[in-house]
């Protein structure tokens, strides 16, 4: 199977960026490919964090955990130095784990040089928003959703970047962290019309779930069920939650191989 490298950005943060690649890297080593987690956000560190929780716990109970790594910025303060200096480092870390299935780099909530680099590399591209208009407008153009927002234009220039090596990425725009109760009623058909006119796949929705808050701080995941809470209630929250994740993985699955 050849290496596909799956890039979770999006140029603000608070999307969920790291929940959603650290869950994906997990339920794709679930489903028995090799995989590797590459935290591009070290500095910040949520994912480092998170894989140091969880080594002790992985090895105790046995739990599919797949390698991960990080990388920092270049410290150099001539620009054009640090940017080669980042391309180099990732670069490098990719052959390192060319055996690897999947690589997950989890990017930065900024514009930045691993995340360009990144994408030039990717297989595919997944952007989690919110409801937030903020979030939306940075994807689309507000009341024109046949207008590049900001994030999208970003994206649509790597891809005519990446049309040049005759590999071009997937696109997909999660709709995430949801709220359970909805506070307002939120136009789908706006986005999903947008989505064949900026040739995104648009994928809904991923809930803002307590147990993906809870157990991020432990280093355990949905897919970590006989660990959580064996009280019946709280095994059908898991179970939900575990199915809601699973859907989203496989959906990436079949648009990163191109199934």
């Amino acid at each position: 199977m050849n290496q596909h490298i799956i890039v979770i950005a999006n140029h603000k943060g608070g999307t969920g960026k790291t929940t959603l690649s650290t869950l994906l890297a997990i339920g794709l080593q679930n489903k028995n490919y090799q995989v590797v987690h590459i935290d591009l956000d070290a500095y910040q560190g949520s994912a480092s964090n998170f894989w140091l929780t969880r080594e002790p716990i992985s090895k105790e109970y046995n739990l599919k955990t797949p390698e991960y790594n990080k990388i920092y910025f270049s410290k150099n303060n001539d620009k054009f130095i640090a940017s080669q200096e980042d391309n180099e480092n990732l670069n490098n870390m990719l052959i390192k784990y060319k055996d690897k299935n999947f690589i997950i780099l989890d990017t930065a909530g900024s514009e930045n040089n691993f995340t360009s680099y990144s994408i030039n590399k990717a297989s595919c591209v997944i952007t989690p928003v919110t409801d937030s208009p903020l979030d939306i407008s940075s994807i689309i153009s507000k009341d024109n959703e046949y207008k590049y927002g900001p994030f999208a234009k970003f994206i649509f220039d790597h891809k005519i970047n990446q049309m040049r090596t005759g590999n071009i990425f997937e696109w997909i725009v999660v709709r995430n962290k949801i709220p359970v109760t909805p506070g307002y009623n939120f136009n789908t058909s706006f986005i999903e019309k947008a989505s064949k006119n900026l040739q995104f796949y648009y994928y809904s929705p991923i809930y803002d779930r307590e147990i993906y808050r809870k157990t991020f701080d432990y280093g355990v995941t949905t897919y970590d069920l006989t660990l959580l809470d064996s009280n019946p209630n709280s095994v059908f929250t898991n179970l939900t939650a575990y199915n809601e994740i699973d859907k989203f993985i496989n959906f990436v699955i079949n648009k990163t191989l191109k199934l």
